[in-house]
């Protein structure tokens, strides 16, 4: 269990009901499967599975292929439920938006700022500008607060790497689904083969580039399909690439609870008196956005970053 990983499923399913109340269609699957194809996976998934019955059961190879015909070739592995979901990210903050409109007893408002003409020179200046109106700031741009140079020096001085990730999404032929019965359930092993809105559709991702120069297309889809075929066959084998999309994760340096996010004051004061940072949740957003989320907007509103510490010990450890 990932730490905060138990709180942090809590208060993402209590988000996650709420943004269901505007968009019911943000969440696609209320269980997904992790398989084993080594027996370091088996003994592991099973370790998980004893530990903790209420999430996660241990299901044999004939079960797995009978639940998700998706792999001939697994070892068996777990079902996670009881709170584990598939969510479609988009429809579920466009749920969370609604919500927040609601709950607001002014007008809020969404803001899109065209700063793309500036210089690196000239970019200090106007965010001031942009910013001087608030009481409070809080920098949660992810990849674009590095990238955009936002945060200038401070952004440098961060325990993080930037890794670009390609996914692909796929169609599946209406008359192969047709003459076998495909679940399209989420699975998990390495890679992810996930369903998407709409019949039929499946996502696979994602790739971890480090390099500048991204991958081709090609290289994508080979990359990936080495990675996943195994997982999900008769995907590739009855499924056309749709389109492949591109992002950027956050991701912060390992420490004795793994790569934890970044979230506290803002160490520099350059563009607003009282500016915070929530960043570096690498891959893992969905499961620490709604835990670290309500532990930072309690220090905000007391403004006592110190308070973040009666909740998350090691919070601080970014900071230099």
């Amino acid at each position: 269990m990932i730490y905060l990983g138990l709180e942090g499923l809590e208060v993402s399913n209590t988000l996650i009901e709420v943004a269901q109340q505007y968009q019911p269609d943000c969440i696609l699957r209320q269980k997904l499967y992790r398989l084993a194809l080594t027996e370091g996976n088996v003994k592991s998934l099973q370790q998980t599975a004893s530990l903790f019955p209420e999430l996660a059961t241990w299901l044999d190879p004939e079960e797995i292929e009978d639940q998700c015909r998706a792999t001939t070739n697994s070892l068996g592995g777990i079902t996670l439920t009881n709170g584990c979901k598939v969510i479609d990210v988009p429809n579920y903050l466009r749920g969370l938006w609604k919500a927040c409109q609601k709950l607001s007893k002014f007008t809020a408002k969404w803001s899109l700022i065209d700063y793309s003409a500036l210089t690196i020179d000239s970019s200090m200046q106007f965010w001031k500008y942009q910013l001087e109106h608030y009481d409070t700031v809080i920098f949660a741009a992810g990849n674009g607060l590095f990238t955009d140079s936002i945060l200038q020096s401070e952004a440098e001085s961060l325990p993080v790497e930037i890794v670009r990730g390609q996914s692909i999404e796929m169609k599946l032929d209406n008359d192969s689904t047709t003459k076998r019965s495909y679940p399209n359930e989420a699975l998990l092993c390495g890679k992810y083969i996930a369903p998407l809105v709409g019949k039929n559709r499946v996502l696979i991702g994602a790739t971890h580039e480090y390099k500048k120069k991204p991958l081709n297309n090609d290289e994508v889809v080979n990359d990936l399909s080495s990675r996943s075929s195994n997982l999900a066959n008769f995907v590739w084998e009855n499924g056309k690439v749709e389109r492949i999309t591109e992002g950027y994760r956050v991701q912060s340096q390992r420490g004795k609870y793994g790569r934890m996010p970044i979230i506290g004051k803002s160490q520099s004061h350059e563009l607003h008196p009282n500016s915070w940072l929530f960043t570096g949740l690498s891959s893992r957003g969905l499961i620490y956005h709604g835990v670290l989320g309500k532990i930072l907007s309690e220090a905000i509103l007391k403004d006592n970053e110190s308070s973040i510490l009666k909740e998350f010990p090691d919070a601080f450890w970014w900071k230099k």
